[in-house]
């Protein structure tokens, strides 16, 4: 796909051949197949980062020269010579990994692959080129010390990132956010020790709305203004759990601390902290909030008050959503409980549609601004010694993976999963508590009702791009392995993309 972007284009000046020569770069380094399991890790990871560069050409149409003349029309020399510092370290980091890879026989001739069996020493790719034992093992060294290097080294990143704060906030791509997760996986979570920077004082808080919906509050910090805070209940006893708690949750809070900023594909809330409310038993996420009241899309979805908006703000509503989850799995972080009660907007509709200029206006509600929210049980990927059951969950059984009800461990295609069935509420524009009876057992209700019923009526309403869409969500098996998940959810951005409606 990137390489049919980089062709496909009339490149337009320095900036735009930089930015082609990178995307051609990342095409030759995603070629790669046969990997080993860490091997596409990383490669799922690159591929990743590859799109976003592309989605970011596109935005500023930097090949076609749209981004050459805004620079040149700013009179600012130094603005240019920053977006050309950036792309040239871009395209220098990914060409000189690729030599590398070739140079310690990464890379085939006929085709990218890469086995490694167990110990035993890598075959030569051809039979005219016999190496000794001693030159296989150094090259296998040299193979793993150049994976360990990709994946840990933080310097890059954090050229990038100081490079173009505040100028290209899209072309960071969440560089801290990425470099926090390296940190942070260069030691196991069992090791890892707060360090209580993010911690909220309880009394720098005054709550107003308090727990009346689903655990989550709203307030005003002393020095943040308006905030809304989502709270997870403890055993006061139970010092494991509270030990598990605190952990992921100074995690989370650090890694949302500013994530709009470096990463908006997020569509989170900065996070401020994080509180313990001893009095209550309760650890509370604080998040800075837009403004003071705010609907949940539930709330909208469910209201006789609201007409149903236009189909186009629903796909690009859902859309957003699907892009947010992406960026979020991209973190290895799983959301967990990913429903209509947590999406949020600011202001609250019911008080915005009020200010409408026109009647008619007044009941459509605006979606075009989502806030993911919910978090309360989130945690990284691979840890699940953090996983911990919430005790007041924010997201309901009828929501949930049939085989997340049975136990099964947490993983990526259930949070595809609850997307799946939040498009659908979507697609419909109806909550699914309208078709859920408390005698269905999760079997039938995902295969009976979900796919079997609900699912087919949406080609008349919102179309088959976007049933097939929810149907390809419902349809995932915990079975998958994490870059199955990867593929899903890449494929679902990209269908919701090329929705026309």
């Amino acid at each position: 796909m990137a390489e049919a972007v980089g062709t496909a284009l009339a490149v337009v000046g320095v900036l735009g051949q930089l930015f082609d020569g990178c995307v051609r770069a990342y095409s030759l380094f995603t070629a790669a197949a046969n990997l080993d399991t860490d091997s596409q890790r990383l490669l799922c990871k690159v591929r990743i980062e590859e799109m976003r560069l592309v989605v970011w050409g596109r935005d500023w149409g930097v090949a076609e020269g749209r981004l050459e003349a805004h620079l040149e029309s700013t009179r600012n020399p130094q603005l240019r010579s920053l977006a050309l510092q950036i792309l040239e370290e871009l395209h220098s980091a990914v060409t000189d990994f690729k030599k590398l890879k070739n140079r310690y026989g990464l890379v085939d001739e006929g085709r990218a692959s890469l086995e490694v069996t167990g110990s035993k020493p890598r075959k030569s790719p051809s039979p005219s080129r016999k190496r000794s034992k001693d030159d296989e093992s150094r090259d296998l060294n040299g193979a793993s010390r150049l994976l360990e290097s990709a994946q840990r080294d933080v310097t890059q990143l954090t050229l990038l990132e100081i490079a173009s704060d505040g100028v290209y906030p899209k072309l960071t791509t969440s560089a801290n956010l990425k470099k926090l997760r390296i940190n942070l996986d260069a030691k196991p979570q069992a090791s890892f020790k707060p360090t209580f920077a993010l911690k909220v004082p309880r009394a720098t808080l005054d709550l107003s709305g308090d727990g009346g919906d689903g655990g989550r509050s709203t307030g005003r910090h002393e020095s943040a203004g308006d905030v809304v805070i989502e709270w997870v209940d403890y055993d006061r006893d139970d010092v494991d759990e509270r030990v598990a708690h605190v952990r992921r949750l100074d995690d989370l809070a650090r890694m949302m601390h500013s994530a709009s900023d470096c990463h908006p594909d997020l569509h989170s809330i900065d996070c401020v902290g994080y509180v313990d409310d001893t009095s209550r038993c309760r650890y509370g996420l604080v998040y800075k909030a837009p403004s003071p009241s705010f609907s949940t899309l539930h709330e909208l979805i469910a209201s006789s008050d609201l007409k149903t908006p236009n189909l186009d703000d629903r796909v690009r509503l859902a859309h957003t959503l699907a892009v947010a989850l992406w960026s979020l799995h991209s973190l290895d972080w799983l959301h967990k409980s990913l429903c209509s009660s947590n999406i949020l907007f600011f202001p609250s509709a019911f008080s915005a549609s009020a200010h409408s200029s026109t009647a008619a206006g007044a009941l459509v509600p605006d979606i075009q601004c989502p806030y993911l929210t919910g978090f309360d049980a989130s945690r990284p990927d691979l840890d699940t010694a953090l996983s911990v059951a919430p005790r007041n969950p924010s997201i309901l059984t009828l929501h949930r993976h049939p085989a997340s009800l049975r136990g099964f461990p947490h993983c990526k295609p259930m949070d595809i999963y609850s997307l799946g069935l939040v498009l659908l509420e979507i697609g419909l524009w109806k909550v699914l508590q309208t078709y859920h009876k408390p005698h269905y057992s999760t079997g039938r209700w995902r295969d009976k009702v979900l796919r079997a019923a609900l699912v087919p009526g949406l080609g008349s309403k919102v179309g088959s791009r976007y049933r097939d869409v929810v149907d390809k969500c419902l349809a995932v098996s915990e079975e998958m392995t994490s870059a199955e998940a990867g593929k899903v959810i890449e494929d679902v951005v990209t269908a919701l993309e090329a929705i026309r409606t």
